[in-house]
């Protein structure tokens, strides 16, 4: 390991452009395996979930990922509708909102699972 890091030191020491134009691309690339981008992978797979156990015919057209926040926008009866999942942790509620509608409710965090999520959207649009 001190091999590599004396290495990597020499090359920035001899030519630290070269370096830069090497590793930051690989770095931004890496950025994808840290926490946040785990965390922003898991929140759209969440949301794919959700829409996938939705009754309401529902297309997904953006999924938005403002941590630790998560905006919806699907197609329902050739309307854009934006559905929101805003979780806080401190009060250990999640709330559900359905922008168009402006219909919300807080749920427990304990009880917020992807079915009962849905079940909301789904009352919400009827």
């Amino acid at each position: 390991m001190s091999n590599l890091r004396e290495k990597l030191a020499k090359l920035a020491n001899d030519n630290p452009d070269g370096i830069r134009e090497h590793l930051v691309p690989l770095l931004k690339e890496a950025a994808g395996d840290t926490i946040l981008g785990g965390y922003e992978k898991f929140m759209t797979d969440l949301a794919k979930t959700i829409v996938s156990k939705m009754q309401t015919p529902a297309k997904i057209q953006n999924i938005r990922v403002n941590i630790p926040d998560l905006i919806i926008t699907v197609m329902v009866d050739g309307k854009k509708v934006k559905l929101g999942v805003l979780p806080d942790y401190d009060s250990d509620k999640t709330e559900l909102t359905v922008y168009s509608k402006s219909q919300k409710t807080n749920m427990p965090n304990s009880k917020a699972s992807t079915l009962n999520i849905a079940k909301f959207f789904d009352e919400a649009l009827s």
